[in-house]
């Protein structure tokens, strides 16, 4: 669902999601250069990058964001902001979106730093520095979801600001960016007892329905729907699980207790994501 379409006011409701797939600058964003070298933008909007670390496709769609760290100097600093989002009536605002990770070359520690503005002027940290080569993991795609305080609750307008520092060494690459009402995910998780989470999507197609146990880590999917794929992210935004569904179950018994977001991925191409709670 890609709401910013054909919105010429450039104030959008939540939830707000921007998928990167235009080859231009999105529709009412704004790319800023903040401080440091020269103030060449080092914005770019492809499928593919053939400058380390190379990729070959987005996560999803036709493009994705390119921030060019190997062609800007060390220590330049560029914003990508967002158009103006109300989020009168609503509270607990999350930001998410897909971040490449790479470990190769470790030292060039290219970063990027989500902010948050009330006025499109000012702007505010929030959450951890993403660091391009910091991740434990393998290289590849991860969820990143950073929780907006509580002073963007219930505004006529705010603005999120993606920071990019650039250590002049290796590009770095955003997609399907979300900003949203926590609670509408939450609503979706209904706990039923201590030991067991129900979660229910409603999709015009049919209903899918995921039963988990807590005390053994698996999850059973009930659903008339034909799924592609499953994958399943911790709050850190590490992969714990991707792959095909075998009998309609996950096991998450490996895993440690806590939140997790999982996205299932249908044949027809639909994608569904919401919060599990494992006890």
């Amino acid at each position: 669902m890609l709401i910013n379409e054909n919105n010429t006011d450039c104030v959008f409701e939540l939830p707000f999601y921007e998928n990167f797939n235009a080859t231009t600058t999105p529709l009412c964003w704004e790319e800023v250069h903040v401080e440091g070298g020269l103030n060449t933008l080092q914005f770019a909007y492809g499928s593919s990058n053939s400058h380390s670390p190379a990729i070959s496709e987005p996560y999803e769609g036709e493009n994705m964001l390119i921030f060019k760290s190997g062609s800007a100097q060390p220590n330049v600093r560029q914003r990508l902001q967002s158009p103006a989002i109300s989020t009168l009536e609503n509270n607990d605002i999350i930001v998410e979106f897909m971040f490449y990770h790479s470990n190769a070359n470790p030292t060039i520690q290219d970063r990027l730093q989500v902010q948050y503005s009330l006025d499109g002027t000012d702007w505010i940290d929030v959450g951890e520095e993403i660091i391009r080569a910091n991740h434990p993991a393998y290289e590849g795609w991860y969820l990143k979801s950073i929780a907006l305080p509580e002073e963007v609750n219930n505004q006529d307008e705010i603005y999120v600001g993606l920071y990019f520092k650039s250590a002049f060494g290796w590009n770095m690459f955003v997609d399907q960016l979300k900003v949203h009402n926590s609670s509408v995910e939450v609503e979706s998780v209904v706990i039923t007892t201590e030991n067991d989470v129900a979660a229910e999507i409603n999709q015009a197609n049919g209903t899918l329905q995921l039963i988990a146990n807590p005390t053994q880590g698996i999850v059973n999917i009930n659903t008339d729907l034909d799924l592609e794929k499953v994958e399943v992210y911790n709050t850190l935004g590490q992969n714990v699980f991707v792959g095909k569904v075998i009998n309609n179950t996950i096991d998450l018994s490996t895993q440690s207790k806590g939140v997790y977001i999982v996205r299932i991925q249908t044949t027809d191409g639909q994608t569904m994501s919401y919060k599990l709670i494992k006890k």
